[in-house]
């Protein structure tokens, strides 16, 4: 792009030359051999000239200013339903990642009691591909948080809060699961006066694996609950049951303890 100011050209680059047209003017003007030298510029012209290469110029510096200030942005372009986690359900999360640095990467995690690193403590972090995309494996969980983090960060197995940014991690979005929230399936019991929910499914509690059997935990005749730990398969299921309520503190008045070994 440049200006065009009488007889004179005035290009990004700010120096300020005779055009074509003003050239030729001189030439029909003036004989042979003297254009060059009639070739000026009035002072009230060049005033005008400069004022508008200071303009254009302070635009252009202000437009690059802007946009070297812009920071870094996260987008989920793919999210799992909001379920309650569990080992035993998988999907695929996936986004991307705009202005990020050199080695930044993306660390996911999932919400479900606490906050999960995804999709395993081994395996925290998901580069960044050419075309600025991440995807990676996640357990299910009710909310899902992406972080852009610095090569130095270490991410920790669970959180009890939600990740929040600091000086390794650049920036943090979390969005929720799509569609209703779905709890995981129970099955129920009554003791002691209250209708208890039994777990049927696996969990990571702990950090650990754990296997559940709704067939581990039931009440006899007395009204005793019974929890047991049973070998099924060549594996060894437990017992969990729960309230969806609080009782308050408290103290076990009566706790029997049997091994039956298999």
């Amino acid at each position: 792009m440049s200006l065009h100011w009488g007889l004179f050209r005035v290009p990004n680059d700010g120096i300020i030359s005779a055009n074509s047209v003003g050239s030729d003017m001189l030439a029909r003007r003036y004989p042979r051999g003297t254009a060059g030298r009639a070739v000026s510029v009035a002072p009230k012209e060049l005033a005008w000239a400069l004022i508008l290469i200071g303009v254009f110029g302070f635009a252009a510096q202000g437009c690059h200013s802007q946009k070297s200030s812009v920071g870094p942005s996260i987008e989920f372009t793919k999210i799992p339903p909001a379920v309650q986690g569990g080992r035993e359900r998988v999907d695929t999360i996936s986004g991307r990642v705009r202005n990020a640095r050199p080695k930044q990467q993306i660390v996911i995690y999932a919400h479900s009691g606490q906050w999960w690193v995804q999709p395993w403590p081994e395996h925290p972090f998901i580069p960044i591909k050419a075309d600025s995309t991440w995807s990676t494996d996640t357990r299910l969980g009710f909310e899902y948080a992406a972080l852009l983090v610095e090569p130095d960060f270490h991410p920790l197995p669970t959180m009890d809060v939600a990740p929040t940014q600091s000086a390794s991690v650049a920036l943090v979005k979390i969005m929720k699961g799509v569609g209703t929230p779905q709890f995981a399936p129970t099955g129920s019991l009554k003791f002691s006066g209250y209708d208890w929910a039994v777990r049927m499914i696996e969990s990571d509690k702990g950090g650990v694996n754990n296997l559940y059997d709704p067939e581990n935990a039931w009440t006899d005749t007395s009204g005793a609950l019974h929890m047991q730990i049973k070998k099924k398969s060549d594996r060894w299921p437990c017992a969990e049951v729960f309230l969806n309520r609080s009782l308050g503190y408290g103290t076990v008045t009566r706790a029997n303890l049997t091994l039956n070994p298999s």
